[in-house]
């Protein structure tokens, strides 16, 4: 069976542990997500990465100091907006939105992980999906 959500997940790379850890616990609340872990040498990144998130349903942000100072990680969540893709900004602690975080995404609803592990903030994030994207859902 299908995974019912599609996701792009986009991160810095100072974040590769929680963004792993975050894929895995997503993979098992059914939500298919996608990290640039499958670019190998010699590939498009650039084309690979638009066909990505062009397929995805939903675009999963890890918002986090590292994430706000990445040009890529900005540029993603540029390209989502300009899609009209569905965003989902993941804060990465129960305070408050990192320093320079983009105006446009300060208006999203956020997944705030607090001190939750990422399975719990994984089953958060379906439940969102399955409220506003019914229709996608298997």
């Amino acid at each position: 069976m299908q995974p019912p959500f599609k996701a792009f997940l986009s991160y810095s790379h100072d974040d590769n542990k929680i963004a792993t850890e975050l894929r895995d616990a997503l993979g098992a609340a059914g939500i298919e997500a996608w990290t640039d872990e499958s670019i190998s040498a010699g590939m498009d990144w650039g084309s690979h990465l638009r066909k990505v998130m062009s397929a995805a349903d939903v675009v999963i942000v890890l918002m986090t100091p590292a994430a706000v100072a990445s040009a890529y990680v900005m540029s993603e969540v540029g390209a989502a907006i300009a899609a009209g893709k569905t965003i989902v900004p993941v804060v990465m602690n129960s305070k408050g939105v990192p320093a320079g975080m983009p105006v446009q995404l300060r208006g999203w609803d956020f997944v705030r992980t607090g001190k939750r592990d990422t399975a719990d903030v994984a089953m958060e994030i379906r439940g969102r999906l399955q409220q506003h994207m019914p229709a996608t859902a298997a």
